[in-house]
């Protein structure tokens, strides 16, 4: 049923095989009103959208046998995969349906539905944890009544994961959900966490439940509709998103950016090329007829939409989708605090990301110096340091050229230094530690490329000096010589000194001075 082409961080670019052809992965699935269509979704179709959701509920109501004698894609006139969802955003917002988890479920089979959603119990962002917990009992009874009892199944089948803002409930859903025969898993109840734009509770929502899915497994966002968070999301691991927000936002006037919601009053310009704003000025939408603006703006919102999964795929495929993420986060401040939570749990995400790619790494900032493939370097060197322990050490400036053993500083000098004894000789990078020179050509430790102010955050200091004492143990060597960069910051150099504690130091000013400090070096060896 899924099949995955790419990865990067916990994202994946695949398939996903419906009764009503396939769709790619990511993939933002407008909601479509069952009865009312602003939007035709046919237009809809042709804009690129392989699949759609609707209301099962507003369906059984308003359509009855009708439907089941039609089937959902007649309803709504839609060819490609539809996912209907079970009445469960209408337990959040009335408290209650007038239906039961079976008779919705087995509706769901009768009209065809690509996709199918139990009726769940979800969890409102203000819920305490008792309330919490039994919208989690009642989920997953209703799992289990609903699996057990199908009359028929043909549908992808979708367990939803609640437990809110109570994350321990939300791991002990996705855990029990797991142990069920559901063909794929969703995050219920971020949808108000959205509203408030508390993306690092939506982050550590997503972490709490991917943890305990099986990875094989596509994973469904509720309710994400806006192209702000929709980057850091899939790098999460969401492989599918629904929103109506692109009407509901048209409706009060509201027209997505990359980077946040305008109110179309508040523009003097149309900062987008999108086919919507090619054929309008900003004055000509305002000047529209109430319908035909809210048509616009909706279709513009699509557009943004559409857009940001495009981007994100190809950052996906590139190997670039944490700088790509980094470069969302600054947008807001709520977001930058979720790109730290990401990369506070980067190890969760090495397995994922591919050991080589054909793309450099970019450190910028912090949290940079926390992404998985400088997690997987930091792990994987100890291993090696332990393995060429109990030699002298020799520590010396990286230089400008790259990979180091090119470098004019590496000249026949250090070769003749590493012939006549074995010795490690290295430099050292911010964020990484220490690099033996024999594997600074490999990936990616020869395509680095890093600010000058990584030097002077102390975040970044700190957690080079934590990774340099594990691998100065690692490699206990016999002696220590440093021959320090005059480039680098005091604050640097005080950390090699002190963390190295070297038998001699030296100090370089040209590559000159090396050949004369390493006859000294020799003479001490």
């Amino acid at each position: 049923m899924f099949e995955v082409r790419d990865l990067d961080l916990s994202a994946r670019i695949g398939r996903i095989r419906t009764n009503h052809g396939e769709i790619e992965t990511p993939a933002f699935l407008p909601v479509i009103h069952p009865v009312k269509q602003s939007i035709h979704p046919e237009l809809i179709k042709k804009m690129g959208f392989d699949a759609v959701m609707t209301n099962s509920y507003i369906t059984l109501k308003r359509y009855g046998d009708t439907a089941i004698e039609r089937g959902i894609h007649s309803i709504i006139d839609f060819d490609g995969a539809v996912m209907t969802d079970s009445g469960g955003y209408q337990v959040l917002e009335y408290g209650d349906v007038d239906t039961n988890p079976l008779e919705v479920a087995n509706f769901q089979e009768s009209i065809k539905s690509d996709f199918a959603i139990i009726l769940d119990r979800p969890t409102g962002v203000k819920s305490n944890w008792d309330d919490a917990e039994q919208s989690v009992i009642k989920t997953l009874e209703s799992c289990k009544l609903t699996l057990d009892n199908l009359e028929e199944r043909h549908s992808i089948w979708i367990g939803p994961v609640q437990g809110g803002r109570h994350l321990d409930l939300v791991n002990l859903s996705a855990r029990k959900v797991s142990e069920m025969d559901f063909d794929m898993f969703a995050l219920g109840s971020p949808t108000e966490v959205m509203e408030r734009y508390d993306f690092a509770l939506l982050a550590e929502m997503i972490i709490a439940a991917k943890n305990s899915l099986p990875v094989e497994k596509p994973f469904h966002l509720f309710g994400l509709g806006h192209p702000l968070p929709l980057s850091l999301a899939v790098a999460l691991g969401c492989d599918t998103f629904d929103s109506a927000s692109y009407m509901l936002y048209a409706r009060n006037n509201r027209y997505m950016t990359e980077n946040g919601t305008k109110r179309i009053d508040d523009l003097e310009y149309l900062p987008c090329a999108c086919r919507m704003c090619s054929l309008h000025s900003i004055e000509d939408i305002r000047t529209m007829e109430p319908d035909e603006k809210e048509t616009t703006i909706a279709m513009h919102n699509l557009y943004m939409l559409k857009k940001e999964v495009e981007a994100t795929k190809q950052a996906i495929r590139e190997g670039r989708l944490w700088e790509y993420v980094g470069v969302r986060a600054r947008a807001h401040p709520n977001l930058w605090a979720a790109f730290e939570i990401m990369a506070k749990n980067s190890s969760l995400f090495e397995s994922y990301t591919p050991s080589f790619k054909s793309k450099g790494l970019m450190l910028s900032s912090y949290p940079d110096n926390l992404r998985p493939e400088i997690t997987r370097y930091s792990n994987r060197i100890i291993e090696y340091l332990n393995s060429i322990r109990d030699r002298p050490l020799l520590i010396i400036p990286e230089g400008y050229t790259k990979p180091f053993l090119s470098s004019s500083l590496f000249d026949k000098s250090i070769k003749e230094l590493i012939d006549s004894q074995p010795i490690t000789i290295g430099y050292i990078s911010m964020g990484l530690g220490f690099v033996p020179g024999e594997l600074s050509d490999i990936y990616p430790l020869s395509q680095i490329v890093a600010t000058k102010s990584l030097e002077s955050d102390p975040r970044i200091v700190d957690d080079t000096m934590i990774k340099l004492k594990r691998q100065m143990d690692a490699l206990a060597p016999t002696k220590r010589f440093l021959v320090e960069d005059r480039r680098l910051a005091d604050g640097v150099r005080s950390l090699l000194r002190n963390v190295v504690n070297p038998y001699l130091t030296f100090s370089l000013k040209s590559g000159r001075e090396l050949s004369d400090h390493l006859v000294t070096i020799k003479s001490s060896l």
